[in-house]
């Protein structure tokens, strides 16, 4: 899961049903396809667990272990994931260079008639390389707005026009965050450009800033495609997936 940077997204989820992460927290809790816990339930776990009350009293001295207080220390751990190590960071820095594949990754990137990723996902000089907003890019050839398996969006708003429509992710980290899409339909980073290239569809609502849907997709060649790859390729960040903080805690009954 691409849980990073979270500090600076303004929702949460592919519908952006949570606006705060603390909001987020409950949503896994209650889900009955992930904990299935009411929050009692969950805040009698804790409770009964003398290391996280040890935890706990150290963080928050004096007060009561619930389901606030548990949402506050999971949402400030959060919080604390933040990724900045990859190469493109130390581009950005002036204390490294692309290669010249991926200098071209990153024209094309950039290139409104080639790659054509900047409108949504802003990689000149942007840390985070998404613009956070709700779009619906292709994915599926439905021309009545009503007929979206999953609405998206427009499940949290009730408009129409957001039906089929889903947050706009990061590209960093692409190399751990398979698979791909709000319902993982694509297994790899070269089906996603492959997607792009020649299998959008000019579907009901899609966003005006998919330019190039009518005609399939932006069209690149195998060498294009190589070398935009080889450019999100620099957005791994492996100095924040080996960070010894973010490991599995040992937290004994």
């Amino acid at each position: 899961m691409a849980l990073f940077n979270l500090a600076w997204y303004p929702a949460y989820f592919w519908d952006g049903r949570a606006s705060t992460i603390e909001d987020q927290i409950f949503h896994p809790i209650r889900e009955k396809n992930e904990m299935n816990l009411s929050s009692a339930e969950a805040t009698n776990k804790i409770n009964r667990n003398k290391t996280y009350i040890d935890l706990f009293e150290i963080a928050f001295p004096g007060q009561t272990i619930d389901s606030i207080l548990i949402s506050k220390a999971v949402a400030q751990f959060l919080r604390t994931l933040i990724s900045n190590g990859s190469k493109y960071d130390r581009v950005l820095q002036g204390i490294s260079k692309f290669s010249p594949n991926e200098t071209e990754g990153f024209i094309l990137a950039n290139d409104q008639l080639k790659g054509d990723c900047l409108h949504c996902h802003t990689t000149d000089a942007d840390a985070l390389g998404t613009t956070h907003q709700f779009s619906n890019n292709g994915l599926d050839d439905v021309k009545n707005p009503e007929n979206y398996l999953d609405k998206g969006r427009g499940k949290v708003t009730g408009k129409a026009e957001d039906n089929g429509k889903f947050i706009i992710p990061t590209l960093r980290n692409l190399a751990f965050t398979a698979p791909y899409m709000h319902d993982g339909r694509f297994k790899t980073l070269d089906e996603v450009l492959d997607f792009y290239s020649e299998s959008v569809h000019h579907s009901s609502n899609i966003d005006s800033k998919m330019q190039y849907s009518r005609q399939g997709g932006v069209h690149l060649t195998g060498e294009e495609k190589m070398k935009l790859k080889q450019f999100l390729l620099t957005l791994t960040d492996s100095v924040f997936i080996q960070n010894p903080e973010f490991g599995k805690p040992l937290i004994k009954n």
